[in-house]
């Protein structure tokens, strides 16, 4: 279960690295704003009462959230 979900992650996070780049967020309110479109997506879907896009919504999370202590682990990051 926790595999399949990180294998989830992965996927993801390699996908929108082909999408959007290499690059890095600017700020740790970028950061925050990134987190909080996607909580509320994950919001609505809630709402909505759909399971699948809830864990894609939590998936889209767990991605920017990784990104965005990558972009702070290597110093990336204009405060």
């Amino acid at each position: 279960m926790i595999d399949q979900a990180l294998d989830a992650i992965r996927d993801q996070l390699r996908r929108r690295l082909a999408e959007k780049g290499h690059g890095t967020w600017a700020s740790s309110h970028e950061i925050l704003g990134q987190m909080t479109e996607e909580y509320t997506e994950l919001t609505l879907a809630v709402q909505g009462g759909d399971g699948r896009q809830v864990a894609h919504e939590l998936t889209d999370i767990a991605v920017a959230g990784i990104f965005g202590v990558a972009c702070l682990m290597n110093g990336s990051i204009d405060w």
